[in-house]
Parts: structure tokens; sequence; C-alpha cells
């Protein structure tokens, strides 16, 4: 949690591909006042997967590597595995008690930060507790997270200062609801658990990203023999914040009047755990909304969950302030408007520990109380007596207010709809198609072999001015189903398969089922089958495409797909280094002619002879690609590209489809393959080099969609990819 500022090869902002991983980092824990450290650099699920020792890196830092859950893999230290971490910083831990507590070093206090990388994902217990739990991989993986602090308590007992020595164990915050029997995060994995009798957040409601306590609240349990009673409990407000001043208040350090605002010693605590308390307030945060703690009360300034829900949280943040608009039923004007029912949550915690009872709308006078003390701790820089401090970030009360709450209740009845019908879903923003996805296998048009029949795709893709920008069954290309994924060049079993190219009936992806469809999102499972085999048909992947419609930006419509491809297979399949093939969009029909084709091959012979020829105008090529590097279609062919726009004109009237992919997919950020003369690209990352699923593994991609009518401006599409990249 104190950040590392990597050295890089070019001198810019690190990326996935520009650190050095020969020389140490720039900025590291020594410069937040540790005299040695032995960490890694982000959590297990995120790379680089190496430790650094001192602000050294440990190893060869030359190989790729990912894990489990999100799928993101990355540069990584050779020697470098998941299973033995929890291991190593044990035995780091133990070494540093033992060298602290050597004869030279007898007198001298000392202080260890021991962050342990469980039981975050990836779930990752190593092999002595695998099944030790009964409870799956994640009971397996607490029972291990045990272990590690049993190991920390026997070395300070082995070295006879378990006594007078304070040991503190927490958590950052409560358990999340994609933890569970299975090491890939899907939605609602712990309440599956829970059936078992497994509460990772006790009796309390929600997970983490939350505003409920099962996302806030965390035990804390501390040892001090001598100092703390044994067996006791305390009942009063405290936080994580509390632990500077608490640790200071141990070591007899004052601290001055800017350090640690917000900090409370819990010593009096401590030695009396009955006593009336430390402090009165305490400000937390879910994703999407604040909170205030005072006493029995709690003040979330939000409706719902303060969170997407992607993972089990609900009600979600955006269907919690369309509903709450819908009570008010007229439009709010300010900030301070909304700090009333129904956009405010108000629990009673000693009668109400589970949050099921809103009483804002009972006690407003409370509502006020809570929120002026919100706003005046704000204003105020600190939560503890002292000084005003200047604010370091310009804090809201309100955090990710939706527009339609500025837009009034007639915008909120125009909400995103999504409906399944025999044949398709469809995803509408008010009475306007999104898009359609085909659950049935459409029939090639007469002219086009039945070879290219398909389901598992989605088509059209429509502009909020009703333009298509996806086409299918082109002419040229009929294989290219407006928005598909399939992989091209692959081998199977030892058998080569092209899922992408239908005409040589080697491989097909194919609609399997729905899996839910919601108001605003859907989710739908893909097969993906060899047909090289002598008995038939075989299953090599299962990919889940979850479909989000998100609010318009900018008169544009913006929706994400998250996909999953699992290998149900008993062999891997490996992706061959070629160059295309992927997650691709096949642009409107009209953007493609011949006499642009000819037109472009003229241009690419010209500017093979000649690097300043001016790209071809639209009206010769009909359309056109842009990547947010500000390459077009010759020198971005293949680039590492982190968002394309693809547009063109359709019965004169000029629209496209910008496309990014996230941050943490494999290999980001991934080449792609912009098709020298015809409207269609795609995400390639085996033009890096070949890569495997293995049987059992699941390799994940997220994507955005940004559908406009005319020229959109940059400015609208970074503003999508930054949102999406921080999601």
């Amino acid at each position: 949690h104190l950040g590392t500022q990597m050295l890089t090869t070019d001198g810019k902002t690190q990326d996935v591909n520009n650190v050095d991983y020969t020389k140490p980092l720039t900025i590291g824990p020594a410069d937040f006042g540790f005299n040695q450290s032995f960490i890694l650099p982000g959590s297990l699920d995120m790379f680089p997967y190496a430790f650094v020792r001192n602000n050294h890196w440990v190893g060869k830092v030359q190989s790729q590597k990912g894990w489990s859950a999100f799928n993101r893999v990355g540069p990584a230290a050779d020697d470098f595995q998941d299973t033995k971490v929890l291991d190593t910083f044990s035995s780091e831990a133990e070494r540093f008690i033992a060298e602290s507590t050597a004869d030279a070093n007898a007198d001298k206090p000392f202080f260890l930060y021991f962050a342990l990388t469980s039981p975050h994902t990836p779930i990752s217990p190593s092999e002595p507790f695998r099944g030790k739990s009964k409870l799956g991989i994640y009971g397996d993986f607490v029972m291990e997270t045990d272990h590690c602090v049993g190991r920390v308590l026997a070395a300070l007992k082995k070295h006879q200062v378990a006594d007078n020595t304070l040991v503190v164990a927490t958590s950052d915050h409560g358990p999340a609801a994609y933890a569970g029997r299975i090491a890939e995060a899907t939605f609602g994995q712990l309440k599956k658990l829970e059936k078992d009798g497994h509460y990772s957040a006790g009796p309390y409601r929600g997970y983490k990203f939350s505003i409920y306590e099962g996302g806030l609240r965390v035990p804390m349990v501390a040892r001090w023999p001598g100092t703390i009673p044994s067996a006791t409990t305390c009942d009063q407000l405290v936080g994580l914040p509390d632990m500077m001043a608490t640790f200071a208040d141990a070591a007899a350090i004052e601290l001055t009047d800017d350090q640690a605002p917000d900090s409370v010693s819990l010593l009096p605590l401590m030695r009396d755990p009955v006593h009336d308390g430390v402090r009165d307030t305490m400000l937390m945060e879910g994703t999407r909304g604040r909170v205030i703690r005072s006493g029995r009360y709690k003040l979330a300034l939000c409706p719902g969950s303060g969170s997407d829900g992607r993972f089990g949280n609900t009600p979600r943040s955006v269907e919690a302030w369309r509903a709450a608009l819908q009570k008010y039923a007229k439009t709010p004007t300010s900030h301070a408007e909304l700090a009333q029912a129904p956009f405010v949550q108000l629990f009673d915690l000693d009668q109400d520990p589970h949050e099921d009872n809103n009483i804002a709308a009972e006690h407003p006078e409370l509502v006020t109380e809570l929120y002026e003390t919100f706003l005046s701790q704000i204003a105020q820089g600190r939560s503890t007596d002292g000084p005003k401090l200047p604010q370091r970030a310009n804090v809201k009360a309100f955090m990710s207010v939706p527009a339609l709450i500025w837009k009034g209740t007639a915008d909120a009845d125009a909400a995103i709809q999504c409906t399944e019908t025999s044949d398709e879903i469809i995803a509408k923003y008010g009475d306007k198609t999104v898009l359609r996805y085909k659950k049935s296998i459409q029939i090639a048009p007469l002219g086009i072999s039945s070879v290219y029949d398909r389901s598992g795709y989605i088509h059209p893709v429509v502009t909020p001015g009703g333009i298509e920008v996806t086409g299918d069954f082109a002419a040229d290309h009929p294989h290219q189903h407006a928005l598909f994924n399939a992989w091209t060049n692959t081998t199977f079993d030892g058998r080569f398969v092209d899922f992408w190219n239908q005409k040589a009936q080697l491989g097909r992806v194919s609609h399997l089922e729905v899996v839910a469809v919601d108001r605003d999102q859907f989710t739908i499972k893909l097969l993906h089958e060899a047909l090289t085999g002598t008995d038939g048909p075989e299953s090599v992947l299962e990919e889940s495409w979850t479909v989000q419609i998100r609010s318009m930006v900018d008169k544009a419509f913006v929706f994400d797909i998250l996909s999953k491809q699992t290998c149900v297979a008993k062999s891997p399949l490996t992706i061959n280094e070629y160059h295309y093939g992927g997650m691709g969009i096949r642009g409107n029909n009209q953007w493609f002619s011949q006499e642009g084709t000819d037109a472009l091959k003229a241009y690419e012979k010209q500017r093979n002879r000649d690097a300043s020829t001016p790209f071809p105008p639209l009206d010769v090529t009909r359309h056109r690609f842009v990547t947010r590097e500000g390459k077009r279609r010759f020198d971005g062919n293949h680039s590492r590209a982190q968002w394309v726009d693809l547009s063109g004109l359709v019965d004169g009237k000029m629209a496209g489809i910008a496309v990014m992919a996230h941050p943490t997919n494999f290999r980001y950020p991934q080449p792609v393959r912009l098709h020298p003369s015809k409207p269609y690209f795609c995400y390639a990352p085996m033009v890096l080099g070949e890569f495997k699923i293995q049987p059992g593994e699941t390799y994940i991609s997220r994507f955005r969609y940004v559908v406009h009518d005319g020229d959109l401006p940059r400015k609208t599409i970074e503003a999508a990819w930054q949102d999406f990249k921080q999601r």
C-alpha cells in the first residue's frame, strides 16, 4: 500500500513493456521509513511477479507468467511461483525476528509490517494445505494464512520476545464475493460457501467494494501480554488509520500536527476494553459511495450498495440511483439536495446490524447532522483536533453520481433494457437498439455458401442515430461476423484447427446457452469445437460473454464485454504465432469497395517508395482506422494499441466504433491486426508468439466499445478509455 516507482528504459511512465528490471526501484519502502524490506510491487495477481529486496529485484525478470482469477499475464522472475509466496514471506518474517532479537540488537525495539498476499486472489494454497479445509481451495488458503500468522507468533516465542511485543492482525476490507471453490473469479462464489456454513463476512451484509458492513467491517485481533487483558473484546469504533497513532504512542513517539491527522491511539482501549471510546466518528467509502459512522449510526451518502455489483453486491449502484430518482419524482439541482432520503441511507447498527432498514426518512435531522460533520472534516483536512490542513484532493460527499440524476425522471424512464427472444438478445437504450446478440444460427444470404452459417455473435451494433456500424456475411470475407471472437492458427491434440475461417470446416464457434439476462447486461456461453477428429466434433473451449450496456457518453453508446475462455478438453489449445485471430469486428459492408481496395494497393506501393506519402482520403477508402497512439491503417498494423477507432460513411453519414482493450488483458497492450483494405480489425496477442490455454485454465479478456455518430472528439473516446482502464 506504500507504492513504488520503477526505473524505465525510455524515461517514460512505467508500463508493462518499459521497466528496467536490472536496476533498483527509484522509490520504495526505504523512502517511507523502512530500514529493510522484502516485498512484491503489487498484489499477487498484479504483475510484475517478482520479489524486491531493499529496492533490488530478486532474480532475472525475463519470463511471462500469470495466475488464475483475472488472468493478468505479465513480466515475472524466472523461478517465481505463486504457491510458494506465503512460505517465502513467512520465512523472511522469521529471519527478521531472529536478527532483531540477536544479542547485538537485544535492547532495540523493532517493527515488522507483515503484509500477506492471502487470502486475496489468486487463491494459491501450497501443496501441504490443499484439501485440508474440506471447503475447497479458498478454505485451504485461509488455513494457510492462519498458519503464516502462527509462524510469526512461534518465532516471537522462540526468541523470547512474545511477552513484550504488540501483535495486531487485521485486514484492509471485507471478503470478495468472487472467492470460493475454484481459482477463477466468478459471480457469487462466496454464497456457495455460505451454504456450507462458511461466512467470511460474519453476520453482516455485503462484500468487498460495498458500503455495507460486510465490505467495511473487519476483525482486529491484538495480543500484548501485560497490557491487553487476555480473552477480552472491545466494541468501540476503531479503524485502520488508528494504527499509526497507536504504534507511535506505544513507542513513546510524539507526532506533529500534520502527521496522521485521521489517526487516534488505541492504547486506552487496549489497556481497558470497556473504555468509553477514543473516537466519535469515522469516514469510509466503497467504490461508488462514501460513509460516515458516528456511534451506533451510519450514514451512507448514496443509495444501494455503493458498488457496481459485478461480483454480487446488491442493489447495484446505478439501479439504486435510478430507483431513488423515481421515488423523489423531481430533478435534483445540486449535491446538497441529494443529502436526504431517498438518496442517502441511515442505519442504526445496534438495532439493525444487517442494515436492512433505511431510517433516513424518519430522522432527517440526524441525516443533516452527520452530513454536516462529514463536510466539516473534509474542509478541515482532518478528523482529529488540530490546525486546519490543506486538502490534497477535491473530495465530494457524493461520488459517482450517474448523469441520469441531473437529467431527471424522464431520462430515468428511458432506461437501458436487455430482453431475450427465441432467436436473439436485444439491448436497447430507451426505444433505440444498441445491439443484438444472435442465439440462433444465421443463414447465409443467397450466393454465399451455407458453410458460413453461424450463431453466437453480435450484429448489428447501432449508433444513437440509428446507423449500423457492423457488417455480416460480406462477400469478400463472409466468415467475419460483425462482433465475434475466434482463434485462427491453433494446434489441438497435435492437429491444426482454425476456428475463424469457416470455409475449411476445421473448427467452429456457436451459441451454447443463455446464462442470465438482466436489465442492462446479459451473459451467454459459446462453444468452440474442433472438427478435425475422427469421432466427430470435440469441445475445446467454453467461452462466456458478459455484455454490459453503459450510460451514454457524449451522444455515444458504450458497452463492455468480459470474455472468459475455459479449456474443457484434456489437451491444451496452442494458439500459434500468427498475424491475426481473437476478438474481432467487421465494419459496415458499405465501408468496403473494390475501387477502394485497388486505390489502397496503389497507395501501399507508393508509400513503400516514399514514406511521406499522405494517407488516402476517406472518400477513396470509405473507412479509416485511428489508434490511440495516432497510427493509421498501415503504420498501425501490428502496433500495440490501447484503442482503435474504426469509422466511415454509411448512406452519406459518418459513424464509427472505437474498441478498447483493458490493461489486464494478456500481453497488454496487445498488437492489433488492421486489415490493409477491408473494414475489419482484431486484437491479436499471438503476433508476439504462441501461447497455450491449458486444460481447466481460463483465458480472460475485457473490451469496451464506444459506438458513435459523426467524428467523435478524441477527448470523448479518451474519457471512455480512462474510465474503462480504472474498472
